[in-house]
């Protein structure tokens, strides 16, 4: 009995950390969200042009004048399209010519090939990390004969790819979307104030289907220990810029990003 109790501590200790399952020579790099060594220069601009309201009694959201503030109990006050500030650059991105996209605003590079696995249906968040690792060591996803594009180490592909946590993927979002436009998904263009177009700058995203993060999300309670399992991870779908937690046995899709030199 308490043999089995020490082996359920140990695994709701190991549970909490967010980690890869594999061994670390392997170079699959999960980076926690929050990292005191990094310096935030601030909150990007989000581009979202565009005012909502809660309306009664239909009960949905719906789209209002950014200038009526001063309505009885309006919610429009603070909303990103009536403040339009946070940090920009111009351009967004930087096509390196060389496989992989530079983040012009975060400093972080993404490979170009967003579908690099090439598994139409998408692959478990273990087969993710799986992905990343055969990227770290042959260059390729999901023995993918072609590689995944990526000459950006001196002629060869680098190795210290990673699965990006939740915030890094949601920094790609780009609101200023039409979203009358299903055929793009919400990304800016490489210059960072239209929407996004393949090959501007990213390759095969895939639309309205979701991306994992390294993000553990939502918790399986375990009445024995009294204490909460983490149990799901975040995703996030660029389709409908929506982030919601996934099963790690669901179908999403794999990412690959590595923090800038």
């Amino acid at each position: 009995m308490k043999s089995q109790l020490l082996l359920k501590i140990t695994i709701a200790l190991i549970s909490l950390v967010s980690f890869s399952h594999v061994l670390a020579q392997n170079k699959v790099v999960v980076i926690p969200m929050f990292d005191t060594e990094v310096v935030f220069t601030g909150v990007g601009k989000t581009g979202d042009a565009k005012c909502s309201e809660f309306k009664d009694p239909s009960g949905n959201w719906q789209e209002e004048s950014c200038a009526n503030t001063s309505l009885p109990d309006s919610l429009i006050k603070g909303q990103d399209a009536e403040l339009k500030v946070g940090a920009e650059v111009t351009p967004r991105f930087t096509i390196n010519g060389d496989g992989t996209v530079t983040d012009n605003l975060t400093g972080l590079i993404w490979l170009r090939d967003a579908f690099c696995a090439e598994q139409v249906l998408g692959n478990t968040w273990e087969e993710a990390l799986g992905f990343i690792v055969e990227l770290n060591t042959t260059g390729a996803m999901n023995l993918n004969p072609t590689g995944c594009g990526d000459f950006s180490n001196g002629g060869g592909f680098q190795t210290d790819w990673r699965l990006p946590n939740v915030k890094e993927l949601q920094s790609l979002l780009y609101y200023e979307h039409d979203m009358g436009i299903t055929d793009y998904p919400f990304l800016s263009d490489a210059n960072g104030g239209g929407d996004h177009s393949d090959g501007d700058p990213f390759q095969n995203v895939r639309i309205d289907e979701a991306y994992w993060s390294s993000t553990n999300y939502g918790f399986q309670f375990d009445a024995d220990l009294n204490v909460n399992l983490i149990d799901d991870v975040l995703a996030v779908n660029f389709g409908d810029a929506v982030t919601d937690g996934k099963s790690k046995n669901g179908m999403q899709h794999v990412w690959a990003v590595r923090t800038g030199n």
